[in-house]
C-alpha cells in the first residue's frame, strides 16, 4: 500500500522480530489467495465482464493472460471438479431440474416457500435444498476433492468448494443450467435458465431470477455493505499488498488516572490519535480494518477486564476502571496462532500505554500451534521511546506445547503465576465428546479462583456452545458472552452460517470465567 512508509511512523513494528512476523505474515497471507465467485481469481477485479473456466465452472477469470496464470495451479483441481462430476461422485445439481418437488425451500428458515418462483418464467423448479443439505453437498465435495488430489485443499480451493456461485435464494448453481440444458434431456423439458446475475450493489451474492431476488432481499440487506468491504479488501491486497495496522504509540500518563476504554473502536481511534490525514478517504476504512484486526486482541483483554470490574463493583457504568495491584502483569495466551495472536505482536505493548501503572508486561503464547519464526522462544522487545524513557519492559515468550504441559513442566516457575489467561476464538465447544480433547486436560489449570479466563468466540451461538463447556468442566460465568465492541472488523465468510449470519469475525462474543482452586 502506498500509505507504507508514512504509516510506520506511526507507531508500526520498531524490532527486528516484528518486522520478521510481518514479512511471515504478508508471505503466508499471500500465498492463501482468497476465492471470490464474482471476481477475476488472479487480480480480484469484479466490475468487469468475466469468462469462467470451461473445466470446473467454478473460477472466473478478467483476461486470458490471468487464465493463464493461474493454470499452472489450478490445473489439477479442474480436472478433479470435472471428474467428480462425470462420475457423478458429487454432482453439484444433486438432482436434474427436471425431476424434482414443486415447492422449494426458503433457506433461511427452511420452510416450504409456495410454487417456484421460476416456474411463471417457464422454466424448471430447483432442488428443494436447506441450508443444512447445501452444507452437507459442498462439505463432501471439499473431502472428495481432497481424496483426488491426494493432499489438503489450498484456502482458496477450499473456499471454491463452500462458496462456487449459487442463487442466493434457492441455491441453484451454475451446474444446475449445465445439467438442466444438457444433450441427454428431452427438448421439452429443457429450462430455460439465464446466467446468474450478481447484486448491483455489493456485486458479490447472486440471483438466478428477479423472483429469488425479491426473496432474498431482506436477509441480503444485513449483509450487503460487509460484501462490498469483502471484495474492497480483495481488490486492494490484490493490487497493492497488505496494509500494516495502525498500532498507536501514544501514553496514558499516570496523573491522568486509569484509563476507561469508549464503547466503540471508532471513538477509541479518535481517542488514540489515528492519523486520519495520511489517507486518502477510500482506504481510510480499509485502514480501520486492518488496525482493527491487530488491536482487537489487546483492547478485547481491557474490554473484559472493565466489564469485570463493573460486574464484580455491582456498578451501574457499562465498565470501570481496570486497576492493576501490582507493576508487573503477566497474560498467558493459550490455544496461540501463530497468524493471529502472534503477528505484529508489539499490539500488547497498548496495554502498557493504557495502563500507566504498569512497568513489566510479560505476554506468553502457548499452543501446539504457537509461532516459530523467531531464532529464539524468548523476545525481549524494543519498545516506543515514550516507554523506554519510563523504564518499561515488553517480553514476549513462545511456547510450542499443550497448556498443561506447559505449567506441568516450566509454567509458574520460570514466569510466575499469570494475572490473566485468554483463549482467543477458543472454539472449546468442537471438542465435546472427542478423545482429542486436549482442552479436557487443560481446563483444571486454566481455571482458577483470583486469575480471570478470558474466552472469545467467532459466533454468538459458539459463545454460547463454549460458555456451556467451561461451565461443564467447573468453570463458573464471572461476565456472561456479550458482543465485543472491540472485535475484529474484517469480515470472513461463514459457510454454515451460523445464527443465519453470512459472516464471523475474529473475537466477535467475549466472556469472563473463574475457578474454584
Amino acid at each position: 500500500m502506498t500509505q507504507t512508509n508514512e504509516v510506520s511512523n506511526h507507531g508500526l513494528p520498531r524490532n527486528g522480530t516484528d518486522t520478521a512476523s510481518v514479512a511471515a505474515w504478508q508471505e503466508s497471507v499471500l500465498a492463501m489467495t482468497n476465492y471470490l465467485p464474482t471476481a477475476c481469481h488472479t487480480c480480484k477485479q469484479y466490475s468487469m465482464k468475466l469468462s469462467r473456466c470451461s473445466g470446473c465452472k467454478i473460477y472466473s477469470y478478467c483476461t486470458s493472460d490471468h487464465q493463464v496464470a493461474h493454470w499452472a495451479e489450478h490445473k489439477t483441481f479442474c480436472k478433479g471438479i470435472q471428474f467428480l462430476q462425470k462420475h457423478n461422485l458429487v454432482p453439484l445439481a444433486d438432482v436434474p431440474l427436471i425431476d424434482v418437488a414443486e415447492t422449494p425451500v426458503d433457506p433461511h428458515t427452511q420452510s416450504r416457500t409456495g410454487n417456484s418462483p421460476h416456474e411463471s418464467q417457464g422454466e424448471a423448479s430447483p432442488p428443494p435444498r436447506t441450508e443444512a443439505e447445501w452444507c452437507a453437498l459442498r462439505f463432501k465435495l471439499a473431502g472428495a476433492m481432497e481424496v483426488y488430489l491426494k493432499r489438503p485443499l489450498l484456502l482458496h480451493e477450499h473456499q471454491a468448494c463452500m462458496f462456487m456461485n449459487h442463487c442466493e435464494n434457492c441455491l441453484r448453481t451454475y451446474a444446475h443450467k449445465v445439467e438442466a440444458n444438457s444433450d441427454s434431456t428431452p427438448p421439452g423439458a429443457r429450462a430455460d435458465l439465464r446466467s446468474l446475475t450478481k447484486c448491483a450493489e455489493c456485486e458479490s451474492v447472486s440471483y438466478c431470477s428477479d423472483s429469488c431476488r425479491e426473496t432474498s432481499s431482506s436477509h441480503h440487506q444485513r449483509w450487503c455493505s460487509e460484501y462490498v468491504l469483502l471484495m474492497e479488501l480483495e481488490r486492494v491486497v490484490a493490487e497493492k499488498g497488505l496494509p500494516p495496522p495502525w498500532i498507536p504509540d501514544l501514553l496514558v500518563e499516570k496523573s491522568e488516572g486509569p484509563f476507561v476504554l469508549p464503547t466503540n473502536f471508532e471513538e477509541y481511534l479518535q481517542t488514540r490519535e489515528f492519523p486520519a490525514g495520511i489517507f486518502t478517504p477510500s482506504l481510510l476504512t480499509l485502514s480501520h480494518v486492518y488496525s482493527s484486526q491487530a488491536m482487537t486482541y489487546p483492547l478485547t483483554i481491557l474490554w473484559a477486564l472493565q466489564r469485570l470490574a463493573s460486574v464484580a463493583n455491582k456498578a451501574d457504568a457499562l465498565v470501570e476502571p481496570y486497576q492493576p495491584t501490582k507493576s508487573s502483569l503477566v497474560l498467558h495466551l493459550v490455544g496461540a496462532n501463530a497468524h493471529s495472536e502472534a503477528l505484529h505482536s508489539v499490539k500488547y505493548e497498548e496495554l502498557l500505554h493504557l495502563l500507566p501503572t504498569v512497568t513489566s508486561l510479560t505476554v506468553v503464547l502457548i499452543g501446539p500451534h504457537a509461532p516459530t519464526w523467531t531464532d529464539s522462544d524468548d523476545t525481549e522487545c524494543d519498545m516506543c521511546d515514550s516507554c523506554l524513557s519510563r523504564s518499561r519492559h515488553f517480553r514476549l515468550r513462545y511456547r510450542r506445547m499443550e497448556y498443561n504441559k506447559f505449567i506441568e513442566s516450566e509454567g509458574t516457575v520460570e514466569f510466575g503465576k499469570p494475572d490473566i489467561i485468554v483463549a482467543y476464538n477458543c472454539g472449546f465447544h468442537e471438542y465435546t465428546g472427542k478423545e482429542e480433547d486436549s482442552w479436557n486436560r487443560a481446563m483444571p489449570y486454566m481455571l482458577k479462583k483470583d486469575v480471570p479466563l478470558i474466552a472469545t468466540s467467532y459466533t454468538k451461538s459458539e459463545s454460547v456452545a463454549d460458555t456451556e463447556y467451561i461451565q461443564a468442566h467447573g468453570g463458573h460465568v464471572s461476565v456472561a458472552s456479550e458482543k465485543n465492541p472491540f472485535f475484529g472488523r474484517q469480515p470472513f465468510r461463514d459457510w454454515k452460517r451460523d445464527d443465519d449470519c453470512d459472516f464471523y469475525y475474529y473475537n466477535n462474543y467475549v466472556a469472563v470465567f473463574s475457578g474454584d482452586n
